[in-house]
């Protein structure tokens, strides 16, 4: 049916379909008799264009839950399953099931899963037969991610296809030859796999239960499997949290930025709020007390643990507790505890002894350092990050060029400015060899990335628009960094949008690395 309603019906009828339908005196049934049009048309006219894509996206998503609840209740298929992939490996097929997981190589699993996740897209998708991983990783991460949950051949192929640009699409259309996903499924039920992938098909054979549902196969991984797997997921979130800022923003530790701390006790500190006020301190720490006041507030509050930091403590960390906490502390005294060297003096007798009033005025020069959001408008803190920025749009430059080895094809392409151009023409008279990659701006770089869908997934982006997003908040930073007249921040909520940046830049250096 054509998607103009005036090609088939005027409005007046469209008008009259509708207000008869709101009619609650009328039948579908009447209303079509009544107009003389066909039961097709009055479901096409019965909705405006908005309402019917809203009943479709409801309807796909009962159907959804409809498929995936049968495929949870039905218990039976499930041992048919196991004879079955029992019987294509020449297996016993009365083998009890956990008898038949613990042949599981799990090594091998993970193996499988870890290049899954390195491997490339696009050569996933062209070289799915003897690389089949991809197809295996995306299964268990939605498994991971929606335990009790099977998914649909379509499902998963729309999470295999995230992030891959026009190029490859012919590759995942449906009903393609060329699809990955079905051709998966259709090798599952056939059994016949490539010589080269075949061990690692049957490996997931194990791990892998599937159904046919409404035309559908849908896939998830079987008990046994989701607790191993999970396993695995966890860990590598555990590893990637432990990599965050290994590399430069480590060179640098917490007394670079602190600031002697000025300090007072319970009984001494309200005599010197206003002092406190004229030098425009918002904190006076007590730490005694593991208390401090709020001068903006006018009030007492707690401290944490989580505002204690060591005098090696790395920049970024401290940066990382000031999302949370107003200041953190630095205590000489208490860093330098040492149980080999205090006899029978044991850790909390040292530090009521080291808490004393007279221990106290003795060491208030030398024992307490601050740190607070304001520390990171020093000119300090932007020396800190500029080898961070610096680094990545280095690392951009060399993608660049080891891309389009030949400079003129990038000028050719129209996409920098006139006097980047001008200036590498001028060079290169003069002898220079330097690729032009060596004369881009932040900006000029973004283009040429966000514009070439191969070097938006070399630099680790999902998208074209999540890597403009991305590189936008870098040359915001680095704007910062490279100015003399501005800072890193302006504000206390400015810090956790510093962390992030940083975080991000560092994650982008690492996917090039």
């Amino acid at each position: 049916m054509s998607n103009d309603e005036d090609d088939s019906l005027d409005d007046e009828t469209i008008e009259r379909i509708r207000e008869l339908r709101d009619d609650d005196n009328w039948t579908t049934t009447e209303i079509i008799e009544e107009l003389g049009i066909t039961r097709g048309k009055y479901q096409y006219y019965a909705y405006d264009k908005e309402r019917r894509e809203e009943n479709k996206e409801e309807y796909r998503k009962k159907q959804s839950e409809y498929r995936r609840k049968r495929y949870r209740e039905d218990a039976e298929w499930r041992e048919e399953q196991v004879k079955r992939v029992r019987k294509s490996q020449g297996l016993d097929t009365d083998k009890e099931i956990s008898e038949y997981e613990g042949q599981v190589d799990w090594e091998a699993v993970n193996q499988d899963l870890d290049r899954g996740m390195k491997l490339d897209k696009r050569k996933a998708v062209r070289s799915h037969r003897e690389n089949p991983e991809r197809i295996f990783y995306t299964i268990a991460k939605l498994s991971v991610e929606n335990p009790g949950y099977a998914f649909s051949t379509k499902e998963i192929k729309e999470e295999y296809r995230e992030g891959l640009e026009n190029q490859v699409e012919d590759f995942l259309e449906t009903n393609n030859k060329w699809n990955p996903i079905s051709w998966f499924a259709q090798q599952h039920s056939t059994g016949n796999y490539p010589d080269k992938s075949r061990e690692k098909h049957q490996r997931w054979n194990k791990l892998l239960e599937r159904r046919r549902i409404d035309g559908l196969w849908y896939y998830t991984l079987t008990d046994k499997a989701q607790e191993k797997i999970e396993d695995y997921f966890n860990e590598q979130e555990e590893e990637e949290n432990s990599k965050v800022f290994e590399r430069v923003n480590y060179q640098h530790i917490a007394p670079d930025i602190w600031n002697q701390a000025s300090i007072e006790t319970l009984d001494s500190y309200e005599d010197n709020i206003e002092f406190y006020k004229e030098q425009s301190f918002s904190y006076i720490p007590i730490p005694w007390s593991d208390k401090f006041y709020d001068i903006e507030e006018g009030e007492m509050k707690d401290t944490s643990d989580n505002q204690r930091i060591r005098e090696d403590e790395p920049v970024i960390d401290v940066l990382e507790k000031l999302r949370s906490e107003p200041f953190v502390l630095h205590d000489n005294v208490a860093d330098s505890y040492d149980p080999d060297n205090l006899g029978d003096l044991d850790r909390e007798e040292y530090f009521e002894k080291t808490s004393s009033d007279d221990y106290y005025q003795y060491e208030d020069d030398e024992r307490w350092f601050i740190v607070t959001w304001a520390d990171f408008k020093k000119r300090e803190a932007k020396e800190m990050v500029y080898p961070l920025v610096a680094e990545l749009a280095n690392k951009f430059a060399e993608v660049i060029e080891s891309y389009y080895e030949d400079s003129e094809e990038i000028v050719e392409s129209q996409q920098l400015k006139p006097e980047t151009v001008g200036r590498w023409y001028y060079d290169k008279k003069k002898g220079s060899v330097l690729h032009i990659s060596e004369y881009l701006d932040m900006t000029e770089m973004k283009t040429l990335i966000t514009n070439n869908p191969e070097l938006v997934e070399i630099c680790g982006f999902d998208s074209k628009t999540k890597a403009i997003e991305k590189i936008d908040e870098i040359k915001k930073l680095r704007n910062k960094v490279m100015h003399a007249n501005k800072t890193l921040i302006n504000s206390e909520e400015e810090i956790g949008e510093l962390y992030d940046t940083l975080y991000l830049i560092d994650d982008i250096l690492s996917d090039l690395e």
